[in-house]
């Protein structure tokens, strides 16, 4: 995961001369020279929510330009092709995003303490829960977050009519919530640590969050706000490549009717439609509609990879040969899966920041 080896932080100073320096947190209150005029100017108590801000634009700088991209990126690769096991893909991953929820809360636990002297245990020596409450809690967190986005109603039958890609309904978004809500905070909760390595007591952390709900807010939108992100810059990168319509078919819930022709949006639907012959304006209504019943292409894209596609389209439609659709469906799964473990890393650096800034701790 990423390095959290917290370099210093910085207060900006301005000088009388219009100079812009900066100095150490821990210089807050002494004096230091100007590069220019060299008089000798007073570092002052940085704003509590600049600060924050600060903390976090780091945090997140960190984890995207650090090396711990690379090993995030690494650990799609994996939990990708688990999820292309036949049926039970989408349950298999559950077991791999165990461990990372595990590494989740080992990088709470050091950003929170911050840099200490001596041997830090090797993430090797990290993935597995030091106990059976916090093991029961990173399976939670994994089935929490793989249930609800690429499990939850989905429905495999023979015929490509009745089949249903995952999708939310009220039980998912509850599943949801509680995963990206409650479940963060006990990850906080069971691995925030103090400087000298103890245990944060639950009341402390409760405080501190709620000290700085700002912070806090931003931290647990990560995820949904990483999900929406993903699902729109995909679908508006596909309409502008002209294949928003192909995808919306084949991975959109199209319901049935007693008789055929079945009709959705105003459009007749049959398995080799020519989806060109209609204005990308239909489709578009059709995408915006299946959103709103919870359906999306991060979740139904992935799951994919094991159960077969909504609607059993031929992709030589657009010019594109199975096997090559095969691959890119499964590059296309991996992006997904890399970016939202890239959220989590934030989230989990983040979250372990806040604890830190409490009263009388220095970043």
């Amino acid at each position: 995961m990423a390095n959290i080896d917290r370099s210093p932080s910085f207060v900006p100073v301005t000088c009388q001369c219009g100079r812009s320096l900066r100095a150490k947190f821990d210089q807050v209150g002494s004096e230091i020279q100007c590069w220019d005029c060299h008089k000798m100017v007073v570092v002052p108590m940085p704003r509590q929510g600049q600060r924050i801000a600060r903390e976090l634009s780091e945090n997140a700088l960190d984890v995207i330009n650090g090396p711990g991209l690379n090993v995030v990126m690494a650990a799609a690769i994996p939990l990708t092709v688990v999820m292309a096991i036949p049926y039970w893909g989408p349950w298999v991953a559950i077991i791999g995003l165990t461990l990372g929820a595990s590494a989740y809360g080992e990088i709470v636990r050091r950003v929170s303490r911050g840099p200490v002297e001596g041997r830090e245990p090797g993430w090797t020596e990290s993935l597995l829960p030091r106990s059976f409450p916090r093991a029961m809690l990173c399976l939670a967190m994994a089935a929490g977050t793989i249930l609800p986005l690429w499990v939850l109603n989905a429905r495999l039958a023979e015929d490509a009519l009745e089949r249903r890609a995952p999708h939310f309904n009220a039980i998912g978004w509850i599943i949801a919530a509680a995963s990206w809500t409650i479940l963060p905070v006990l990850m906080v909760i069971s691995y925030a640590r103090d400087r000298e390595g103890g245990l944060l007591r639950p009341r402390t952390v409760l405080t501190v969050l709620s000290q700085h709900p700002v912070a806090t807010a931003l931290a647990l939108g990560v995820i949904p706000a990483t999900l929406a992100l993903m699902e729109a810059t995909f679908a508006l990168f596909t309409h502008m490549l002209g294949d928003l319509t192909f995808l919306v078919l084949d991975f959109m819930p199209i319901p049935t009717q007693p008789d055929p022709p079945l009709i959705y949006a105003g459009l007749p639907y049959f398995r080799f439609i020519d989806y060109r012959s209609f204005p990308d304006s239909k489709f578009i209504a059709f995408y915006f509609d299946a959103l709103r019943h919870g359906y999306s292409f991060v979740a139904a894209i992935p799951a994919s990879l094991s159960m077969p596609t909504r609607a059993g389209l031929t992709s030589e439609a657009i010019g594109i040969y199975p096997p090559i659709y095969s691959i890119g469906r499964g590059l296309i799964a991996y992006m997904f899966v890399s970016g939202l473990m890239t959220a989590f890393a934030i989230q989990a650096r983040w979250l372990g920041t806040i604890p830190s800034l409490r009263k009388g701790r220095p970043a």
